[in-house]
């Protein structure tokens, strides 16, 4: 495969094609990150055997490019040399899984390689090229998928509201070290329980679910201590 300085191609590595519907929407969204990059794409070739589908990149945007591209203009193939390398960077960081989610071009090449029996998405230039898809990548897609989706978890400072304001709430007591900690529902954290000054440290032992009400002390914004001023076995 023969590609011009400004041209770029997606690697499919597969022996069944894929469904044109899937590939359709994997190109449209790339031509989408391409266009927040300043560039336009334009399917220029497929070729035989592994799919390979190559693609033009055409109208820079100098802003996207750089102060000192539009400054100082260049040659027209170094000009389209370094615009497929923002294109190809810009395709790249959006396919990558993150703590924040999936994006539409990640989860559609996920997709891709599930479906369609597809090893690997390689983006190849004429100077390098990068993995951008296979199926280790797609389980994290997933999993940043969930993880989007799961509800947020109340903040320590809107739990520590919400206790003050005589609310409830529930968890477990574990003993960690030979101290008493409590681990309430619905979150990440377990916080000491201060025995001296709990009112029901008597009522508290580990391994049982226990609704409680009380204090919980911050300490540089994350849980300190929990002060329990009464306990009730669930």
């Amino acid at each position: 495969m023969t590609l011009g300085k400004d041209e770029f191609a997606f690697h499919f590595d597969t022996e069944r094609g894929i469904d044109a519907q899937r590939l359709g929407i994997f190109l449209q969204r790339a031509a989408k990150v391409a266009r927040d990059n300043g560039a336009d794409l334009r399917i220029v070739a497929i070729e035989e055997g592994s799919l390979d589908v190559v693609a033009r990149v055409t109208k820079a945007a100098a802003k996207k490019v750089g102060d000192e591209f539009a400054a100082n203009p260049v040659k027209t193939s170094a000009a389209s040399s370094v615009l497929v390398g923002v294109v190809i960077k810009g395709l790249a960081m959006v396919m990558a899984p993150a703590e924040s989610g999936a994006t539409p071009l990640a989860k559609a090449g996920a997709e891709i390689v599930e479906k369609e029996h597809v090893q690997s998405i390689t983006i190849i230039s004429q100077v390098d090229q990068v993995i951008v898809m296979d199926p280790a990548i797609a389980d994290e897609v997933r999993r940043a998928e969930r993880r989007s989706r799961a509800p947020a978890l109340p903040s320590y400072r809107e739990t520590q509201r919400m206790i003050a304001d005589g609310g409830e709430i529930t968890g477990f007591v574990a003993e960690m070290d030979g101290d008493l900690y409590f681990r309430p529902d619905g979150h990440r954290f377990a916080v000491p329980i201060d025995m001296q000054t709990s009112e029901a440290a008597d009522a508290l032992y580990p391994g049982a679910h226990f609704r409680v009400r009380g204090e919980l002390i911050l300490r540089r914004e994350r849980p300190y201590a929990l002060i329990v001023s009464s306990a009730f076995r669930i």
